[in-house]
């Protein structure tokens, strides 16, 4: 998912108007691209700009992109609140791609609280990161076998690391 941007195009993302229907877009690309080039602080700007915009910020779709990109820009904290809005408005994903975006969703919080885990050493991230990884096995059907190959070793590997760790399983 890497951004390759010329000058020009970058200037042109920026000229997009928050009217435009293109705006939520432009101000994601940005982000990712400045991340990509480790320009953290530009990219943690966009989104806290797009944060801030309540159509942005409630609707599912875009919260969840929003913090897969606070991710990337390893602003962890911002990112788990993010997901944590589209968790919670994921009723409001549409019945076609429900399934799959919520799949999507769990991934994503799993595999932040697990990067925060390793910035912060503290063993909730990794009891969460966990939780979602067994949550997401849990809604794969038998017929995606490699997902579910996936997976459980996922979830293996995190209860391993877990206690390594001196954490324990609450389960």
């Amino acid at each position: 998912n890497k951004i390759r941007l010329e000058n020009e195009e970058v200037a042109c993302l920026k000229k997009v108007k928050r009217q435009d229907t293109q705006y939520f877009s432009a101000r994601v690309h940005l982000a990712r691209f400045f991340c990509q080039l480790k320009v953290y602080g530009n990219g943690y700007r966009e989104l806290e700009g797009l944060r801030r915009i309540p159509q942005f910020y409630f609707n599912p779709y875009k919260a969840m992109a929003m913090g897969i990109e606070y991710g990337r820009c390893k602003k962890y904290f911002q990112a788990i609140r993010a997901l944590k809005q589209a968790e919670r408005g994921s009723r409001k994903f549409a019945p076609a791609d429900r399934r799959a975006n919520t799949k999507r969703l769990l991934q994503a919080m799993a595999d932040i609280y697990e990067r925060r885990y390793y910035r912060t050493k503290n063993i909730t991230d990794l009891r969460q990161a966990l939780k979602r990884y067994q949550r997401y096995y849990e809604m794969l059907r038998s017929s995606e076998r490699s997902e579910r190959s996936k997976a459980r070793k996922e979830v293996a590997r995190l209860r391993s690391v877990i206690s390594k760790k001196g954490g324990g399983l609450d389960d």
